[in-house]
């Protein structure tokens, strides 16, 4: 296989364990594990 197609194999892999992970995380925490909340604040007006 090419280089191309061992770092998209690579890439792919990371994706799905990453998303796993975070599935994982957020089902099993009672509270906001990522901080979602925080990042939902209003923005601020440009002055």
């Amino acid at each position: 296989s090419t280089y191309e197609e061992h770092l998209r194999k690579a890439e792919n892999k990371l994706l799905t364990n990453a998303g796993q992970f975070l599935r994982l995380v957020t089902a099993t925490a009672t509270d906001d594990p990522l901080q979602v909340e925080k990042t939902r604040q209003p923005e601020q007006a440009a002055d």
